[in-house]
């Protein structure tokens, strides 16, 4: 957080500025900038989406500035804004930001379980889904992701997401029906034509796997794994002078190392 403490002549006491800018840009524009704080708050949590700022007000003082007390305020002020949904969904978020993903998955529960209406929006269930796969949830990723597509059944994040988390559990038919949407979604995205081939080849139907990597080749001719991929569906699918030419056009691209050998004991 960068914090400004500015003095303004017309009001008692002080204002704590919250601003997600550099804090050079104060230069010139503050009445009068007393000092400048650094408290370890990622200020861009609490602040709206559409807000450039946000303002504490701290009582005067017969001593002037007292250093404590703008600490006091400002965990008071961010103590008021965690007893709210929005806090603990932007709370969340920060968490999600530096990794903490178990802390960010309270939080977001939280702000679920504050406030119904925050519990059915898309962006929070999506994120949910998130870090529940993360963290290996995949039950619960796969409820996440199916709260989203009840109310946007064209979200292509979730529904990717749904895919992979059902591919996790072992729900390979579901898995496909879900790539398979995505395509529909997406159908100049070769990475969705891929998760689909890689789904149908989980099932052991290679002739329709090498179908959606053929397609994901068209995408992107120039990706060596999909082309490794797809030379090994011709293998699985008895089509040895396909996959060696499939093969051939990987290596050019520059096959990695481990996955030619892995392809090379297929063929």
């Amino acid at each position: 957080l960068v914090a400004a403490v500015m003095d303004y002549p017309s009001k008692e006491g002080y204002w704590l500025l919250l601003d997600r800018r550099h804090r050079d840009l104060y230069v010139g524009t503050a009445p009068k900038v007393r000092m400048f704080l650094d408290i370890h708050v990622d200020v861009s949590t609490w602040l709206d989406a559409d807000a450039e700022h946000a303002e504490v007000e701290i009582p005067p003082s017969r001593s002037g500035l007292n250093i404590k007390e703008v600490r006091h305020q400002l965990g008071s002020w961010l103590d008021q804004e965690l007893e709210k949904p929005a806090g603990q969904y932007r709370l969340g978020c920060w968490h999600d930001k530096y990794d903490r993903f178990a802390d960010a998955v309270i939080a977001f529960e939280n702000a679920a379980n504050t406030d119904p209406d925050f519990a059915s929006k898309p962006e929070l269930n999506r994120r949910l889904g998130e870090l529940y796969f993360r963290l290996q949830r995949h039950s619960e990723a796969i409820k996440a992701y199916q709260r989203v597509l009840e109310i946007q059944p064209a979200n292509a994040d979730a529904t990717w997401g749904l895919a992979l988390a059902y591919v996790a559990e072992g729900c390979i038919e579901e898995a496909i029906a879900s790539f398979k949407q995505h395509t529909e979604l997406k159908p100049e995205s070769a990475e969705s034509h891929s998760g689909l081939g890689m789904a149908l080849a989980m099932a052991k139907r290679y002739q329709e796997a090498v179908e959606a990597y053929s397609e994901a080749v068209r995408l992107d001719p120039n990706d060596p794994n999909i082309r490794s991929d797809l030379a090994a569906m011709y293998a699985l699918a008895d089509d040895i002078p396909s996959a060696f030419r499939e093969y051939r056009a990987a290596q050019r691209l520059g096959l990695d190392k481990g996955k030619e050998s892995e392809l090379l004991k297929l063929l």
